[in-house]
């Protein structure tokens, strides 16, 4: 059944004057041009990367992520 919503706050989002956006992309379409592009070099993705961390940091990445210290808003971790 389309258009029914699961356990979202809606009274909640109301009364903080909340705007909730959604979107579909089309990755199945998309996705494999993408990856051909960055295979090749021509799509320079690094930008999108806030910090970098090993996966034995994870634990810090998180809580700067949900706590957005350092202006941490990606993190890409690593082995």
């Amino acid at each position: 059944m389309w258009g029914v919503v699961d356990k979202l706050p809606l009274g909640v989002i109301m009364n903080k004057g909340l705007t909730v956006r959604t979107a579909q992309q089309h990755g199945q379409r998309y996705v494999p041009r993408l990856l051909r592009h960055a295979q090749r070099g021509e799509l320079d993705a690094s930008y999108l990367v806030a910090h970098r961390m090993s996966l034995e940091d994870a634990p810090r990445g998180y809580e700067m992520f949900k706590k957005k210290h350092d202006g941490c808003v990606r993190v890409v971790f690593a082995p």
